[in-house]
């Protein structure tokens, strides 16, 4: 049993676990290779570019978040058309989705290449930050949508019935990074843009390989010169616009927590936030992993039809992204200098601050991976409106709310409190958004063609 087959009729465990290990290796080798790039910084170029390197990840969130906004709205509707047999539509728009995001990419790059300097002072760099701050920039830029289209590669991949080829795809990617960045930032000196360069030469490799896939007799969603109406695009851009304003999103709030460290406690407070947010997407990144490969099983098993199938998927991701959670705040709480001190062991003052963060900023990883988990199932379901409120009140609204609101309350505690905050909240309302709709999913949501379905009561 394989590809389609499996995703609709595979045993439950086996088949979620095909789908969900590869890509939580991928997950853990592309989180590797962001760590590791902050420990050759850390370590060989100091504590300063390596918060340059958290400065200019708010225009990192945005660009790259256009591109994961086509390429998980873009999958999951080509799953769809392959769960009703469709392979013709299903390729057509996954060719529309590939070319739109080359040209976004592109010319989204040139944009910012114009005007990097402006980017990096709106960004809140001082004099000790702007320049490699300015380097990274445009040594990531220079590579365009090599980026965003490696990674959306990878999730038409999954859905051609893949998912190992697609996570060999990233693991490879994060290998070239990791290696490249021990030649350019260790042997060569390069700095920050030895880091950049390292992503970029990696992510244009993967793209290069992924797409010779999309060539071979095997591939159901394969490249095509009929394309049809576009209009295709903006119901994928409108379906995957939880995971845009969760990149975007995060970016925002990394930008205004920057500012106010930078206000309250200066370079050091932003230092002591990059190491947090290496140790946390290391960490949640098998969350996100589990949760992600939610989304092409869902989604092939609502257009097939096989609703109970579809929760009880998410039954299953729920209880993982669980689990690991509390594994994540165990790990955080007994060994926190262990895994600072890998960055940064003679900064003292940097980790002493990082170490205060973290005592708040583990409560997080109780929360943070079911509410993944969930906006990736309404994402798979077509419910738009109510994927992007999780996504946004997650990443945007609960946060920016309370980082506005505690530390002038709590001191520097409300900042730290901010993020585990938000996600408890969210976690609130997106349990009471799935219990309100559970009832209503194939009524509302569905395609016409499952109608009938919806009517003689196959809900989920």
């Amino acid at each position: 049993m394989h590809g389609l087959d499996l995703m609709l009729h595979g045993p439950l465990v086996r088949t979620f676990l095909r789908y969900c290990i590869p890509w939580t290796l991928a997950m853990l080798l592309q989180s590797s290779a962001a760590i590791v790039d902050g420990f050759f910084v850390g370590r060989y170029v100091g504590a300063m570019p390596l918060a340059a390197l958290n400065l200019v990840m708010p225009m990192f969130s945005l660009f790259f978040g256009v591109g994961v906004m086509l390429a998980s709205g873009g999958a999951v509707r080509a799953g769809k058309y392959l769960g009703e047999k469709r392979p013709e539509a299903a390729s057509a728009i996954f060719t529309k989705t590939m070319l739109f995001l080359l040209f976004i990419g592109a010319a989204a790059s040139v944009g910012m290449l114009l005007f990097s300097g402006g980017l990096v002072d709106f960004l809140g760099a001082d004099e000790e930050l702007r320049g490699p701050a300015e380097a990274y920039l445009r040594g990531l830029l220079f590579f365009g949508p090599m980026i965003p289209c490696g990674l959306a590669l990878s999730y038409f991949v999954r859905v051609n019935g893949k998912p190992a080829l697609a996570s060999a795809g990233l693991m490879l990617s994060a290998l070239i990074n990791i290696i490249l960045d021990a030649v350019f930032i260790s042997m060569l000196g390069m700095g920050v843009e030895g880091a950049a360069y390292a992503t970029g030469i990696a992510y244009t490799v993967t793209t290069g390989l992924l797409c010779l896939h999309f060539f071979t007799p095997e591939a159901r969603c394969r490249f095509t010169r009929t394309i049809g109406a576009w209009k295709e695009v903006g119901l994928a851009c409108w379906n995957g616009v939880s995971e845009l304003i969760n990149e975007a999103s995060i970016g925002l709030v990394i930008l205004f927590i920057n500012w106010i460290l930078l206000a309250r406690i200066g370079s050091y407070g932003v230092a002591a936030f990059t190491i947090i947010n290496y140790a946390a997407w290391f960490g949640a990144s098998v969350s996100y992993a589990i949760s992600d490969s939610l989304s092409p099983l869902v989604s092939a098993n609502f257009g097939a039809r096989n609703f109970a199938r579809a929760r009880r998927f998410l039954g299953l991701a729920l209880s993982m992204v669980f689990g690991i959670g509390l594994m994540l705040y165990g790990v955080f709480a007994l060994y926190p200098e262990v895994l600072l001190k890998i960055f940064l062991p003679d900064e003292e003052k940097v980790v002493a601050v990082t170490l205060e963060f973290i005592d708040w900023f583990k409560l997080a990883f109780l929360f943070s991976g079911l509410n993944m988990a969930l906006a990736s199932f309404f994402t798979a379901l077509h419910m738009a409106a109510a994927s992007a409120a999780v996504a946004l009140m997650r990443s945007l609204l609960f946060p920016v709310g309370f980082l506005w609101l505690l530390p002038g309350l709590f001191g520097n505690a409300g900042i730290y409190v901010a993020i585990p905050l938000a996600e408890m909240c969210t976690l609130v309302v997106a349990s009471l958004i799935f219990a309100a709709s559970r009832k209503q999913f194939t009524e509302r949501r569905a395609p016409r063609s499952l109608g009938r379905a919806a009517r003689d009561g196959n809900n989920p």
